[in-house]
């Protein structure tokens, strides 16, 4: 069994744009990519390939869905402008669970404030990403396979899906307050099945995440 949880995120600033920052409690959208091993390139292929726009959009949402585990965590309204803290209970809150220990892993995860709550952020992102009208996923891995078949396609496409909800966020009144990506390997990183950091910093400068994973062999433990 494999376990990964974020325990603890802080933001260092919300980005408040009112005249009284203190008073303003900012709503804050979490959104976690989790992917493991080698994406299926027989099913990348065929969705590339594929002309039809009903099928291809199909075909990217079970991609997507089968090689890409994605949480959104529920709306969080912090109190402070400055130095938010965000913190899960005593258990933290769990991102990614599986039966078997994975022998890599990436994770991608964003903090977003979200500016118009009358919307849900993660659901236009992923409408988004998998519009059969989006070509630039298509074009980027298209180029992946002709250049590399071989490549890890699960972590090209994480990036991939990253980078256009990025990109979708920039044209909304959205802010991303902060993008974590790091990448695990088991021998070097979790080789006892067990990893716990605090205070990581984040791409941007703006955020410290907090996290723990815990792996352990089902069939060595007596019933």
């Amino acid at each position: 069994m494999f376990y990964f949880k974020i325990n603890r995120v802080r933001l260092h600033d919300t980005h408040s744009s009112s005249l009284f920052p203190w008073a303003e409690k900012p709503t804050i959208n979490m959104v976690s990519f989790i992917v493991t091993q080698t994406a299926d390139t027989v099913s990348l292929d065929n969705w590339i390939k594929e002309t039809d726009p009903v099928k291809k959009k199909t075909n990217l949402d079970a991609i997507i869905n089968n090689n890409i585990m994605m949480v959104d965590i529920p709306d969080i309204s912090v109190k402070y402008n400055t130095d938010a803290s965000i913190t899960f209970g005593d258990t933290g809150y769990l991102l990614y669970r599986s039966e078997t220990i994975p022998d890599d892993l990436s994770w991608i995860f964003l903090a977003i404030k979200n500016n118009d709550k009358n919307r849900i952020v993660w659901t236009e992102i992923k409408n988004t990403i998998t519009s059969s009208e989006s070509k630039t996923l298509a074009q980027a891995l298209s180029v992946i396979l002709q250049a590399n078949p071989a490549i890890d396609l699960a972590l090209a496409v994480t990036r991939l899906v990253a980078g256009e909800a990025a990109k979708h966020l920039s044209t909304k009144p959205d802010d991303i307050l902060g993008s974590a990506c790091q990448s695990f390997i088991r021998q070097q990183h979790y080789p006892y099945g067990e990893r716990s950091r605090d205070g990581i910093p984040d791409t941007t400068g703006n955020m410290l995440v907090d996290y723990s994973l815990f792996a352990y062999n089902a069939q060595q433990i007596p019933s």
